[in-house]
């Protein structure tokens, strides 16, 4: 679907690796923000995937490992 120009509805798949990023760190964020740091950990670790220079991600990912099972 468009709309003045823009795609609607696009799939995640074909979003670039900086936006799929930004969703998955908003995501890590609300998991970690919800005391789920199993869930939190790998979506920082999905982040790095895609952007392995992402400040926020590392730390994230830092600070919550050993609070994390598995």
């Amino acid at each position: 679907m468009r709309t003045q120009g823009r795609d609607i509805g696009v799939e995640s798949s074909q979003a670039s690796p900086k936006a799929a990023a930004g969703r998955l760190f908003g995501q890590a964020v609300w998991h970690q923000h919800h005391g789920k740091p199993n869930e939190a950990v790998k979506l920082y670790k999905q982040v790095l995937e895609l952007q392995p220079d992402h400040a926020e991600a590392k730390r994230g990912a830092a600070v919550l490992r050993p609070f994390a099972m598995g």
